[in-house]
């Protein structure tokens, strides 16, 4: 049967699960696979990493596919995925409230406890794009009780002609979303801000592949960039707090000297980088 491209049930489901929870990428998956062949002197060929693939792709249309439960409790997240060339997906994922109001009040949500409702690839969309498949979802779970998304013009009105028909469904603006707005206008026109940001740029790529590399600051994304700006603030506490203790990290006083040329610019912020730490902290205690 191998001639024919047919696997073991099993070794298939150890590929999937490589990929899905365990965070192996398709091609390191073979290479795992044939270190196990040749360590256990197994006799069976390994399949490619496009085989993988499409198993996995499998998976994903049987979940997006399958039945769902018809009923009233469902909260729809409706979000557009960041497009790749000129190509983005609208995505419906769900869960039932029922499924909040046991012991797991406080689980934070992962991929594996929402359910795929739709996915549907557009280039252009405007809101009566999105207001079509939202309707069409129905059929597979009935009228939600919440939606939640963002803002996002195309978004914001299809959901609201969805709500028009339906007047039982209650929309709720993403937290993430509402405190990263907030964000963004207290610090677009923050002049310290603005300059802290250039000068970890700088640093960045001066650091970058270097003996020096584990001080680099994360790299600040062109999208979604406050809704992520706490892993640049925690950078540069951290960065402080290195330097104030330079002489127990570094051997010689060449190489403190060094590194003090290269990172004295963040000091001026210290007070900033207090301040920043606080709202930010704020944020967390809002959005929980």
């Amino acid at each position: 049967m191998l001639g024919q491209h047919y696997y073991p049930l099993g070794l298939i489901t150890l590929r999937v699960l490589l990929l899905l929870s365990a965070g192996v990428g398709l091609r390191c998956v073979g290479k795992i696979l044939k270190l196990l062949n040749a360590f256990f002197q197994l006799p069976r060929s390994t399949p490619s990493w496009s085989s993988s693939r499409l198993w996995l792709l499998r998976v994903g249309y049987y979940k997006l596919t399958r039945k769902k439960d018809l009923a009233d409790d469902w909260v729809w997240i409706v979000a557009f995925t960041i497009q790749a060339g000129p190509m983005k997906c609208l995505t419906v994922v769900g869960l039932r409230r029922s499924w909040l109001g046991d012991e797991r009040n406080d689980h934070v949500l992962c991929h594996e406890d929402v359910e795929p409702i739709t996915l549907v690839p557009v280039q252009q969309s405007n809101g009566e794009f999105v207001y079509q498949p939202l309707e069409e979802a129905i059929e597979k779970t009935g009228v939600p009780r919440q939606i939640i998304a963002d803002q996002g013009g195309e978004v914001k009105a299809g959901i609201q002609k969805f709500i028009e028909t339906h007047p039982q469904t209650d929309f709720i603006y993403d937290v993430k979303h509402f405190t990263a707005r907030i964000l963004e206008h207290e610090f677009k026109a923050d002049l310290m801000w603005i300059e802290f940001t250039k000068w970890a740029v700088e640093i960045r790529m001066v650091l970058h592949q270097t003996a020096l590399s584990y001080l680099e600051p994360p790299n600040q994304r062109a999208k979604s960039r406050y809704m992520n700006m706490d892993l640049l603030v925690d950078w540069g506490v951290k960065a402080l707090s290195f330097l104030d203790r330079i002489e127990e990290h570094l051997k010689t006083k060449a190489e403190v000297e060094a590194l003090k040329k290269k990172m004295d610019w963040i000091i001026p912020f210290r007070t900033d980088l207090a301040e920043w730490k606080e709202i930010l902290e704020l944020v967390e205690k809002t959005e929980a």
